[in-house]
């Protein structure tokens, strides 16, 4: 069966990108050791790249590239003016808000007090008003969703990025990022409660589906930066990189929330 066929081509894709993370950890140990070119030139460049495994990000980047096609059908359901695009920016919603709770302590950890207070204010306003999160009603009122993670508190903290990784599924990574996408799996408060509830088996599921709707959401850009670039992989890691240093320098405070604005709601969308 030709449906057969796809989905086997996108296993052995997928064992193919998890072989090569296991084999991440051990090409970075043998790049530490690799000597840089002589040319200060070369030299610089080398370290400016910081990609050491370069050969090995590329076989990622391209097969994750090749499960973005295998997850085109699903793309196309969640657009908008599918039949099913409501039930799917519902979840999205759901797992947007399950987030808030890390993005809290990340908030904190940053010493980023008027983000904390709107990521609080998100998952209490979500979780009652927008019926457990199914409806971004905080959003409606200038308090937008925004990121914050364990690898851009180590940032903050003077943690170096380290070498720029390529991760199975996840994309554009780098050691510190890596490692904190890692530790978020370990201390994330909505897993933490699900398991002391006794909802262990909800944790995995979760996960997953917060990992196939990080990917849906990225597709288009990643897509788009694919065709306008002669590199894509080189264009991405220049962008992912640009991305996190402008995440470290932003205050992540909403316009409404800021001193003189707070308690002023943004027009509310119909």
């Amino acid at each position: 069966m030709p449906g057969g066929r796809v989905n086997m081509h996108w296993f052995l894709k997928l064992r193919r990108c998890l072989s090569a993370s296991s084999a991440i950890l051990a090409a970075i140990g043998l790049a530490s050791c690799a000597s840089l070119p002589n040319d200060p030139a070369a030299r610089a460049e080398v370290e400016r790249l910081n990609d050491p495994i370069e050969p090995i990000n590329r076989e990622v980047y391209a097969a994750n590239k090749e499960m973005r096609q295998v997850l085109l059908p699903l793309q196309m359901i969640a657009s908008a003016g599918s039949p099913v695009a409501p039930l799917a920016a519902a979840v999205h919603n759901v797992l947007v808000n399950l987030r808030e709770p890390l993005t809290f302590a990340n908030d904190l950890a940053q010493g980023k007090e008027c983000a904390a207070g709107a990521s609080l204010r998100r998952f209490m306003v979500n979780s009652t008003l927008g019926v457990g999160g199914i409806f971004d009603v905080a959003k409606d009122y200038g308090v937008a969703a925004h990121d914050n993670d364990i690898g851009q508190t180590l940032g903050v903290w003077g943690i170096p990025a380290g070498p720029y990784l390529m991760l199975p599924v996840l994309g554009p990574s780098d050691v510190r990022g890596a490692a904190g996408t890692a530790a978020e799996y370990v201390v994330d408060p909505v897993s933490l409660g699900l398991s002391r509830a006794g909802w262990t088996a909800a944790v995995w599921p979760i996960a997953g589906l917060d990992a196939l709707d990080r990917s849906l959401e990225a597709a288009p850009d990643l897509d788009k930066l694919d065709r306008t670039s002669l590199d894509g992989y080189a264009a991405l890691r220049s962008a992912y990189r640009q991305n996190q240093t402008e995440a470290l320098n932003d205050d992540k405070c909403p316009d409404v929330l800021r001193i003189g604005g707070e308690g002023i709601p943004a027009t509310r969308s119909n």
